[in-house]
């Protein structure tokens, strides 16, 4: 069982009835942008991570620095390469 995953969804299962408790808007996670450049850039780029799981380590802030990620498909790459890079780093 998974229960990072089980975590994380929960907490954006809250996240989602807050933001309706306090805005009235009723968002779906299905319909949330994955292509959204103002979220990777205010985020990814400047490093902003404290509280995002799997982008909150040194190792990972230091990786989002030097490559500065601007898609999905960016930021699933180097959370599978980080392990191989900081085992290179080391050598």
């Amino acid at each position: 069982m998974d229960f990072l995953g089980l975590t994380t969804l929960t907490i954006l299962d809250d996240a989602l009835k807050l933001i309706v408790q306090a805005t009235g808007t009723d968002l779906k996670l299905e319909d949330l942008p994955l292509q959204d450049e103002k979220t990777y850039e205010k985020v990814f780029t400047v490093v902003l991570t404290s509280g995002v799981f799997q982008f909150e380590s040194q190792g990972m802030r230091d990786v989002l620095r030097r490559y500065k990620p601007n898609s999905i498909e960016d930021l699933t790459a180097l959370n599978a390469l980080l392990p191989p890079l900081a085992r290179f780093k080391a050598a």
